[in-house]
This record gives C-alpha cells, sequence and structure tokens, in this order.
C-alpha cells in the first residue's frame, strides 16, 4: 500500500521548523535519512550525512549545501547561487530483471520535442568534491573536484565554464585480461585503490576460466562442409541489402560548452592511460554539431581535434585531427587527418610524417551494404624494424606468408634477405579498390635488406 503525506501548508519550507518537519516526514516513510539540517530549502539549507536508498542504488552525501539567490526574482530569473556536494558515495547494485518492455525499433524521425523555458533559469555555482561511483560490472568512477554551472534561457543551455580536477576510471576487467595483465600493472591498481579508500570489488580469476579458455584454445579446427558456398551466398545477399537510412536528428534545445577542461585523469583498466589536460570547446543547435576544440594532452601524445556534422540527410561532415606521438619506436610521429563529404561519400586523407612517412588517401561509401571503396598508400622510405636491432628474417617472411598468400623462401623475386638488418622499403605504391564482397590490390615496391635490394610488382 503506499504512503501519502497530507497536504503541506504554503511556505512551510522557507522556515527553519517547517524544514525539520519536512525531514521527519521523509524520514518517516523511507526515503532517505539525515544526521543534521540546518536552514531552509527556499533560503540556505545545508545537510550532513544524508542517504538515500533508490531502487538498487545507495547514495551517501557527506555534505549538502544550496543557497537560492536574492537579486534574479525582481528580474524575472529562477537563480540557485550555490549547490555544493562533498564526500558523496554512489553504489549500483545489480537489480532485478525489469518487466517492462523494450522500447519499439521504429522510429518517427526527429528525435525529442523542442524544449523551451517560460523564463531564465541558472545554476551558477555547481561544486562536487570527493566523488565515487561503482557500477554493478566493476566499472569505478572517482573525481575529487568539478566545478560547473549552467543557464538556461528560452530553448538554449550554456554550461559555464567547467573544471574536473583529478579523477580516476577503473574499467571492469575480464578473466582472460586478468591473466594477461602484468603484475607490475595489478599492484599498482591495488595501491591506488587504497590510497583512494574506494570498496573495488576483488576480481578472482577461477581455475574454471582458465580451463574453459584452454579447452576453446586447443580445439582442432575443423571443415566446415560448404563453407565457401554460403560465403558467396552471404556476398550476394549482402549486395541486395538496401542502403543505410539515417535519420534526421534534431536537437530539443540549443547547446553551447564553451570550455570544459579535465586535468590529472587516469584510465585504468588492461592498459593505463593518463591524461595530462584534456580542453573541449563545441556547440550544437538544429542538425548541426560543432566540435570547435578538443584537446588532449598525454605521456603517449598530443593531439587535437576539430569537426562539423549535419545529422540529416546522408551525415555531411569535415573534420581534421592533428597528433604528435611521444612514445617510441615512433616518438616524434606527426600526424594529420583530414576528412571532407558526408558518410555516402566519404574522403580521407592522411598524412605522416617522422620515424614513418607515408600518406593515404581513401574514399568510401559507408552506407551501402558493401561499403565500396577507393585507397591509395604511398611512402618513399619505410624501415623495419624502426630502431637499429636484429631480428629474425624467418620471422618477417612468415608474416609476409600469412599477408600475401606468398612464400618468400620459395619466391624468384624475393622480398626478404637473410642479410644484415633493418629491412628498407622504398618508393611503395599500394593500390586497393572494391568492396566487400571483392576487391583488387596492386603493390609496386623496392625492398632491400643487408645488401641484397629487390623489386616487387605484385597484383
Amino acid at each position: 500500500m503506499a504512503h501519502r503525506v497530507g497536504p503541506v501548508p504554503t511556505g512551510i519550507g522557507a522556515v527553519p521548523w517547517g524544514t525539520s518537519w519536512l525531514v521527519n516526514q521523509g524520514e518517516k516513510q523511507g526515503f532517505f535519512s539525515v544526521e543534521s539540517v540546518s536552514g531552509a530549502p527556499l533560503d540556505d539549507l545545508t545537510l550532513q550525512g544524508l542517504d538515500i536508498t533508490v531502487g538498487p542504488a545507495t547514495i551517501w552525501i557527506g555534505r549538502l549545501h544550496l543557497a537560492w539567490a536574492e537579486d534574479c526574482l525582481l528580474d524575472g530569473k529562477l537563480c540557485l547561487d550555490a549547490l555544493q556536494l562533498a564526500d558523496v558515495d554512489v553504489s549500483i547494485r545489480e537489480g532485478d530483471a525489469t518487466s517492462s518492455q523494450a522500447p519499439s525499433q521504429e522510429s518517427t524521425g526527429g528525435g525529442m520535442p523542442s524544449i523551451a523555458v517560460p523564463f531564465p533559469i541558472e545554476l551558477r555555482d555547481l561544486e562536487l568534491q570527493n566523488v565515487d561511483v561503482l557500477l554493478p560490472d566493476g566499472t569505478h568512477l572517482a573525481l575529487q573536484r568539478f566545478t560547473s554551472g549552467a543557464r538556461i534561457t528560452g530553448d538554449t543551455l550554456t554550461l559555464l565554464p567547467t573544471r574536473v580536477r583529478g579523477g580516476r576510471l577503473v574499467l571492469p576487467v575480464s578473466p582472460g585480461q586478468a591473466l594477461a595483465m602484468p603484475e607490475r600493472m595489478k599492484t599498482e591498481e591495488d595501491e591506488s585503490d587504497k590510497g583512494m579508500g574506494t570498496d573495488r570489488p576483488l576480481l578472482t580469476l577461477t581455475p574454471d576460466a582458465i580451463d574453459g579458455a584452454i579447452s576453446v584454445a586447443s580445439q582442432p579446427e575443423q571443415a566446415v562442409p560448404g563453407k565457401e558456398a554460403e560465403a558467396n551466398q552471404g556476398e550476394t545477399l549482402l549486395a541486395k541489402r538496401d542502403p543505410i537510412d539515417l535519420p534526421d536528428i534534431t536537437l530539443p534545445l540549443a547547446i553551447k560548452v564553451p570550455s570544459l577542461v579535465v586535468t590529472d585523469f587516469v584510465i585504468d583498466g588492461p592498459e593505463r592511460h593518463s591524461i595530462d589536460r584534456l580542453a573541449l570547446s563545441m556547440a550544437g543547435e538544429g542538425h548541426d554539431i560543432r566540435l570547435h576544440s578538443l584537446a588532449i594532452t598525454s605521456p603517449e601524445a598530443g593531439a587535437e581535434l576539430s569537426a562539423n556534422l549535419t545529422m540529416q540527410d546522408d551525415y555531411p561532415l569535415s573534420a581534421e585531427l592533428n597528433a604528435v606521438i611521444h612514445r617510441a619506436p615512433v616518438a616524434g610521429e606527426a600526424l594529420s587527418l583530414v576528412a571532407e563529404g558526408s558518410l555516402g561519400d566519404l574522403s580521407v586523407s592522411l598524412e605522416a610524417n617522422g620515424p614513418l612517412a607515408a600518406s593515404l588517401q581513401a574514399r568510401a561509401n559507408v552506407l551501402a551494404p558493401t561499403v565500396p571503396f577507393e585507397a591509395l598508400l604511398e611512402a618513399k622510405r619505410l624501415q623495419w624494424p624502426l630502431e637499429e636491432k636484429q631480428i629474425n628474417p624467418a620471422v618477417v617472411d612468415a608474416a609476409i606468408e600469412v599477408t600475401t598468400g606468398a612464400n618468400p623462401a620459395e619466391s624468384e623475386t624475393r622480398l626478404i634477405s637473410q642479410g644484415q638488418t633493418p629491412y628498407v622499403v622504398r618508393d611503395l605504391t599500394l593500390r586497393a579498390d572494391g568492396d566487400l564482397a571483392g576487391y583488387k590490390v596492386a603493390l609496386s615496391t623496392a625492398v632491400s635488406g643487408g645488401s641484397s635490394l629487390r623489386k616487387s610488382v605484385w597484383q
């Protein structure tokens, strides 16, 4: 039987004694519990030790403070001066399977209806400190400090300058990934979890998981009767499919994000990645998304991306990415990527300069079922390995045999010499065109290794 609270007198939340009454009613109904309360909801309110349980989610807030602005009402605005939360712990358990049906896959177009507010609304200062979020699959997000704000006027939402300082995202690790993870990384993660005071669930690699992986890996590959015929039939069915029809999407309101900056953020999982600084500036209105700038600085690389996308018709777009790699063996490698056109006729240009110097020109229709494409890869000189060290020529021969189907050891135009390393590829030209049902490749290059020089033309 549902519980109902009787009528609340107008203005009862504007005075401290009314606040106490409202809190007591909420606690009696089991909605939440609070250790201490001061102030009033329509003035300045501070809650200490707020504990909320909603379905599978348990939320603990050490301190919640909100303050309404007094200078807005006469101007016809609703303003919240500050909303501050500290020592927040959110834990979501595995919930029961819901009986609600999945939403219909049919779409009638345009997304959400337009949103507009009758008067301006402002949240001038939003601040979160020491936030921990734990999801059922083991994903864990920890933030030291988050500051932001927002303003809604008519049909436009503007995010005030937003800063995230000190954070860590721990992704769930499968048993196989845990088995392959270096002991050093496991120790680092354990120490980091202790330092943050989190209760990340331990992942136990069970003998059943290891035995299952060994069993699958040890099964001999069996020939499937009619496999080639089924593949040809699949290609025919693929070619008969209709092209992808993208929906026209309209944003429910205009969005402006002039400045969002993230510093000192770590992503942990099978591998660890750290972000020294991420800066984002973007806007969206109607069908259009404009990414003014996304700049990332990390120990591995630095990159900056700008892009424009229109979410209608074939989604015309333009994008430019410039990046520099900082890690060996390609430290100093500069990449420049430009994409133009639409998803129905997309052109991509990639230029690489540094330890690896090459250019790639490609064009494709990614909306067509067979994805027709054409590509041209050119390079004046490539070297392998990039670092001056000896390699086993038999290993390189095996890699070429797997890639091309030809055995270099038995070929008259042998690509790999048993002489000295490194191997150098000069005047490389690789052309490819076709689609998923079939394609043609033409390769022209000169390969040297040690004292020998061979030229290969393969089609």
